[in-house]
């Protein structure tokens, strides 16, 4: 645009000489002629100057644009290192950040996965195999059959000593009927005793009588004997089958305690058998525990991954915000002034990074460009933020 202007301009002047070139030469002129050409020379000294003005006003317009962009293009410069520093650390804390959240993930997917096979392996034990619990319940299934054979058992001895009181009661109902014979006996004997006794006074020593009373107590004497053998052999029918009985239950409980002690020792070691599965069960139930707690830390450290991308944004804003701010410095400064030597340039670095200890709240900036920690202000800054741990701090 500029050029454009020079050449108009200088197009212009050469019209103008020539104009007063042919005004000097042209005394033959009429003078209404000559105030003709004095006016177009006018007219073209003012269109002249009118370019001038225009030219004038362009440039100015043009230089100020120039200085403007000058002052955008220091402070680019001057930015651009601050810049790079800062994206640096975002992308570390991204990379950090990233990695971490995924090794934890795949940790707590490989933790899940082995308690998982753990738990299934565990289950398979339970349900089948020589120790696991269906095999244990057959087992006490069949333990179950075993005690019943001992209830029928039991209730059999109840029935032979129900059928061997029976037996008792009988001999001793004819136990009962010897005694009465007896008893019987027993009076006639008297009966007799008192007969011989009124015939003997009668026969006084005469004996006819006492021939037959001997006989007949003969004949008593003969039945006594032979009740008293029939009460002999009912006593020791009655001892045998006493103690036939009494062979026949201790036999039987015998018996009846050693399925007893069998049982016990079957119980014994079906307990002994289930006690490892028991363990495993805690031991799962323990790792289950472990696991729970294991995800519960990993994701914490997941949450303070997602804190790490919090402070990325945080950066991100500062960027902006430092850009903005050193934007916004540089186009109210005036350039002749400000920049004359390498001491105003340190001057505006000095200042920059003045700005910057301002905006800054991540620890990570401050040491990305050599700052003094302001501990202060961070602690600040962590009264802000609602989280377990501030994110400024890691």
């Amino acid at each position: 645009m500029g050029i454009l202007l020079i050449i108009l301009i200088l197009t212009t002047l050469k019209n103008t000489n020539k104009a007063r070139v042919t005004i000097s030469d042209a005394e033959c002129l009429s003078q209404e002629e000559l105030k003709q050409e004095q006016r177009l020379s006018s007219e073209k000294i003012k269109i002249v100057e009118n370019l001038k003005n225009d030219f004038e006003t362009k440039y100015n317009q043009t230089k100020e644009d120039i200085t403007i962009l000058y002052k955008l293009l220091t402070g680019l410069d001057i930015t651009v290192p601050i810049i790079d520093k800062l994206s640096t650390v975002i992308i570390n804390k991204s990379e950090e950040s990233t990695l971490n959240a995924t090794e934890k993930i795949f940790a707590i997917v490989g933790d899940s996965q082995t308690v998982s096979k753990d738990i299934q392996i565990l289950l398979a034990n339970m349900n089948t195999g020589d120790h696991s619990l269906n095999h244990e319940m057959d087992r006490l299934l069949a333990e179950v059959k075993d005690f019943q054979i001992i209830v029928d058992k039991v209730e059999n001895l109840k029935r032979s000593y129900i059928s061997d009181m029976e037996i008792i009661e009988n001999t001793v109902v004819n136990i009962k009927g010897l005694a009465d014979s007896i008893a019987d006996i027993a009076d006639q004997t008297s009966i007799l005793a008192i007969n011989a006794s009124i015939e003997a006074a009668r026969a006084g020593n005469a004996g006819a009588g006492f021939a037959v009373i001997a006989e007949e107590t003969q004949k008593l004497a003969s039945d006594s004997k032979q009740i008293t053998e029939n009460i002999s052999y009912k006593i020791k029918e009655i001892g045998s089958t006493i103690a036939n009985s009494f062979q026949k239950q201790t036999v039987t409980l015998s018996t009846t305690v050693d399925h007893l002690q069998e049982a016990k020792k079957s119980f014994h070691q079906m307990t002994f058998d289930l006690a490892p599965q028991i363990k495993n069960i805690a031991s799962s139930v323990q790792k289950s525990k472990d696991l729970s707690e294991t995800v519960t830390a990993r994701l914490g450290e997941i949450t303070m991954s997602l804190q790490y991308q919090d402070a990325t944004r945080q950066i991100l804003e500062h960027i902006v915000q430092l850009v903005e701010e050193i934007q916004k410095e540089f186009l109210n400064l005036e350039i002749h002034k400000e920049f004359e030597s390498k001491n105003d340039w340190d001057l505006i670095n000095t200042k920059t990074l003045a700005k910057a200890s301002e905006i800054f709240t991540v620890r990570e900036e401050w040491i990305s460009l050599g700052l003094k920690l302001e501990e202060s202000k961070i602690d600040e800054e962590n009264k802000k933020v609602d989280l377990q741990g501030d994110i400024t701090l890691f």
